[in-house]
């Protein structure tokens, strides 16, 4: 029999990993697959099936929701709104771009770290959690970073541009004292979004802003 603190840490690991599926489907144009995938949403009446006492025994014959958790027994609906909520929650933040993608890791390891540790009592799982947790949360702050200072340098490039009418990557490099793969990245991903126009004159490439933005 499972300890209702593992079976939902189970949930949640279950419930999170197709929200990223789904999103990752999305993206790849993998429709069925993401069809296929969707019938997750499902997963959460299971618990609600699981959880609810048999009338002849007074309790679950699955699941032991031990002391401290007795919401949950007079509640176990409960119990599949927050794997639901973490499904939502897992396909949303992997839809974001730029900070707010690292401020939707944050919270994500924000959560783990404050709220799972309570659902696993083996030492050893919770040490993993708890890592995991930090990890993610590294990785947020660190994305959080490096998206801030791209956006601030995307700033000063779109400034160089309008001051110049046009530029190539080496006037970048100079003017904005940036290594070669930094510019090429702030670039790309300006000209990606529809901030700037490239084209070709002789060897070299030149960007200039976008119509919209002459507007």
């Amino acid at each position: 029999m499972f300890m209702f603190q593992e079976y939902f840490a189970i949930g949640v690991a279950v419930m999170v990993t197709v929200g990223w599926l789904l999103t990752f489907f999305d993206k790849k144009n993998l429709y069925f697959a993401g069809q296929i995938t969707s019938l997750a949403f499902f997963f959460p009446m299971f618990y609600v099936l699981i959880l609810f006492p048999r009338p002849d025994l007074g309790f679950s014959p699955f699941v032991n929701v031990g002391a401290g958790l007795e919401i949950f027994k007079s509640c176990p609906m409960l119990s599949s709104m927050l794997l639901f909520l973490s499904l939502v929650m897992a396909t949303y933040v992997s839809g974001l771009k730029g900070k707010k993608l690292g401020v939707g890791y944050f919270f994500i390891g924000g959560l783990i770290f404050l709220g799972i540790p309570w659902c696993i009592s083996d030492l050893p799982v919770l040490g993993a959690t708890l890592v995991s947790a930090i990890v993610i949360l590294a990785e947020g702050s660190l994305m959080y970073g490096r998206e801030k200072r791209k956006e601030e340098i995307g700033e000063k490039c779109l400034s160089l541009i309008r001051e110049k009418g046009e530029v190539t990557l080496e006037d970048v490099m100079i003017g904005l004292r940036l290594p070669m793969i930094e510019a090429e990245d702030v670039l790309y991903d300006m000209w990606d979004r529809g901030l700037l126009e490239k084209y070709e004159r002789r060897t070299r490439t030149f960007y200039r802003l976008a119509l919209k933005e002459h507007n």
